[in-house]
């Protein structure tokens, strides 16, 4: 006997289809928000690599980004109200504390990298592609 699924109406599905939304703006949202928080993670990874960073901000931040990838919970999702909460209040707890407590000059510090090397990637997109159009008008007649 097949059991209906109720999982899609207690939790979202995390990545819908584009034909359950239009032009696929959900997908896109749902993309963007995933590519956010994979940025903050590398972001916080490479700051616990500073040796400027105290070593206890340090096992925070690894306790955090472990505790968040990890497949165990501390409270079991089931529990209704608090289950799903120590999910949610994990990630932005260790943010907030390893903000407060990482020195601001380590913080300038990788923040104007990553601007340069986001630059660096939009320049080098912009450069395939006027290689490529000048390929594309080289090649037809």
């Amino acid at each position: 006997m097949n059991q209906p699924s109720y999982t899609h109406t207690v939790i979202p599905p995390l990545w819908p289809t584009a034909g359950n939304s239009k032009d696929g703006a959900a997908v896109r949202g749902s993309a963007m928000k995933f590519l956010g928080i994979a940025r903050t993670m590398i972001r916080y990874w490479h700051m616990a690599h500073d040796p400027r960073t105290p070593k206890a901000v340090r096992y925070m931040i690894y306790g955090g980004i472990a505790y968040t990838l990890a497949p165990i919970d501390l409270l079991p999702d089931w529990i209704p109200g608090i289950g799903l909460l120590d999910d949610a209040a994990v990630l932005p707890s260790i943010i907030a504390l390893s903000m407060i407590m990482i020195p601001q000059k380590v913080k300038d510090q990788h923040e104007a990298h990553e601007e340069r090397g986001i630059a660096k990637k939009q320049a080098e997109g912009v450069q395939a592609r006027v290689d490529d159009q000048i390929k594309e008008a080289q090649t037809t007649p």
